[in-house]
Parts: C-alpha cells; structure tokens; sequence
C-alpha cells in the first residue's frame, strides 16, 4: 500500500484499520484497495488542519502526526445514502492524525 520515511507499516497498519473499522459500516460498498498517499501529505499545514477539526469538535488533544490514504471501492447496485447507484469511487481520500505517544484518530474522509 505503499512506503514511507516518516511511519512504519505497524503505523500504517494501524491506521488502515481505523479506516477498516468505518469503511464496513458502509453497507453494500466494495472496497478494492487502500494506498499510502505519501509523506507529502505529513506536513505542517495538514497537521495544523487536522488540530483545526479536532478543535471544532471541542476535543482537546493537540495533534503533532497526520497520515493520509487514498481508496478505491464500489457502491452498492442501488445506491442509498450519499452514494451514486452502482459507481467506482477511485481516490477517495482518508485523513487520520495522532498525538506522539497516541493512536491514530479517523479525522475526515471524502475528495
């Protein structure tokens, strides 16, 4: 799913399943991959985003580590919900963020 200088593949493994987790409760849809985006991504201003949503959730976590996936997967044949009927979602992206000493947290999801 792709390599990193900052996180190891437990780092992304974790994360992946934090992504997991949520991505099941979607009923019908068919997940064909998950994808490390790139170390890019892991930089100040995304971090800075990322302790925006927290703040406007009232949590009080400071976060000092982000990390983002990409996923491609497919919606049910009859759509429902936010979903478009029978279509192949590609490049939808996952952020996730984390304390130093913490586990990843699920920030946001979508293009």
């Amino acid at each position: 799913y792709g390599n990193s200088e900052i996180y190891s593949k437990d780092d992304m493994d974790s994360a992946i399943q934090q992504i997991e987790e949520e991505f099941n409760t979607w009923d019908g849809c068919e997940l064909h991959s998950i994808t490390y985006s790139s170390d890019d991504e892991c930089n100040a201003d995304n971090i800075s985003w990322m302790n925006e949503l927290e703040e406007a959730n009232d949590a009080s976590e400071t976060f000092t580590q982000c990390i983002m996936f990409t996923s491609d997967f497919h919606s049910p044949k009859d759509g429902g919900g936010a979903w478009n009927s029978d279509y192949e979602y590609i490049g939808w992206q996952w952020w996730l963020a984390r304390t130093d000493s913490g586990e990843w947290k699920l920030m946001t999801w979508g293009y």
